[in-house]
């Protein structure tokens, strides 16, 4: 499984796992500036897909869908690698609705703490030190 971005060409595959959401709505929340959408595809299968935007310090996920939970993993393991390492990020928050309580524990269960709850979605924080340091622990 490899993660991309997201193209046009992608968008109709997405309500395989994502009924809440049409074609349309994917591509204009990629069209605000600092947007973008990424898939976690398995051969031709798009099996996971997120649209976050980003700053100088942080980045916020916007919306997280996925089919699988390897294409979760997928994500949120390249979201961390290439946002946080590579481009020297320091936290990153997920927006995840109360009827994801699956992808809430995995995010739990890959460092991520939930900071808010509004009675609809759970606002989770990823900071890096935090991670590195579990990481370490680890070793």
């Amino acid at each position: 499984m490899h993660v991309r971005w997201m193209i046009e060409r992608d968008l109709p595959y997405l309500q395989q796992f994502d009924s809440g959401w049409t074609a349309d709505d994917w591509a204009s929340a990629k069209h605000p500036q600092n947007r973008i959408g990424m898939v976690a595809e398995k051969g031709n299968d798009v099996l996971g897909a997120m649209v976050y935007s980003f700053s100088k310090t942080r980045f916020d996920v916007f919306r997280f869908r996925y089919a699988t939970e390897d294409a979760a993993l997928s994500l949120i393991a390249k979201l961390y690698k290439k946002l946080m390492n590579d481009y020297g990020r320091k936290s990153a928050t997920m927006l995840v609705e109360e009827s994801q309580f699956d992808l809430a524990c995995l995010l739990k269960s890959q460092g991520w703490r939930c900071v808010a709850h509004d009675g609809e979605t759970m606002r989770f924080v990823l900071i890096k030190q935090r991670v590195e340091s579990v990481l370490q622990d680890t070793v």
